[in-house]
């Protein structure tokens, strides 16, 4: 009966480990991506505010690659780059979809060279009439007919 025991305990450990493995996976949030629903339970004046509140690490620049011309991380809204850190400032998080942060190697693949501190890309809704609520790309269309 002990050698039972010996054997199925430590057996119950580790099955009982990979359940909470399990379940705690589908909990992990993805640090590299601000949604509209973090967004929407704070009165955020802009882009630049909610980031340095929500994810204050991604507008450290991880030091000079080059001291002849370092990298900065850009800001690119809708895949169109519009500037520095800084600029987030200038974007209402009203119509935001998403904000996410790209590392340097990614940014460099998708972007070219000049972007290996990093890339905060922010994706937007269309705007629409101010009376309703910004809604997904692929549903706008209902609302405009």
């Amino acid at each position: 009966m002990y050698a039972r025991l010996r054997l199925g305990l430590p057996l119950l450990l580790l099955c009982g480990a990979c359940v909470s493995s399990h379940a705690n996976a589908r909990h992990r949030v993805d640090m590299s991506v601000l949604t509209q629903d973090d967004l929407v339970d704070h009165q955020y004046e802009n882009v630049l505010e909610a980031v340095q509140t929500l994810r204050s690490n991604w507008l450290n620049e991880r030091g000079p690659d080059s001291f002849a011309a370092p990298s900065h991380i850009w800001v690119y809204v809708d895949n169109t780059r519009v500037g520095g850190v800084q600029s987030l400032a200038a974007i209402s998080t009203r119509y935001i979809s998403s904000i996410r942060k790209v590392n340097g190697i990614d940014a460099t693949a998708r972007w070219g060279i000049g972007h290996s501190a990093g890339v905060i890309s922010v994706m937007t809704w269309p705007p629409q009439d101010a009376s309703l609520p910004p809604t997904p790309p692929d549903t706008a269309a209902h609302h405009l007919n």
